[in-house]
């Protein structure tokens, strides 16, 4: 089990681009809004707090990233399939 996790937002686009990669049943509806959920551990996470001042996780331990990062983490989710 993760430390943390990232929730990557889902949209139309992203969800098809997510069905072409075989990755369609990882999406998760979180708060009324489809996410992908990306693990961390802890080491990672205080990383990514360094990086994108004011990154904060909430009670389940998940988090957001900036508009900038999302996109990035979101073109390595399809390019790695995973």
């Amino acid at each position: 089990m993760a430390d943390y996790y990232i929730n990557v937002p889902v949209d139309g686009e992203r969800e098809k681009k997510l069905q072409e990669v075989g990755l369609a049943d990882q999406i998760k509806e979180i708060g009324g809004k489809k996410v992908i959920q990306v693990e961390t551990n802890q080491k990672e996470y205080k990383k990514l707090c360094k990086g994108f001042e004011g990154l904060e996780a909430d009670s389940s331990n998940a988090c957001e990233l900036p508009e900038s990062g999302d996109q990035t983490l979101f073109d390595l989710v399809l390019q790695h399939k995973t």
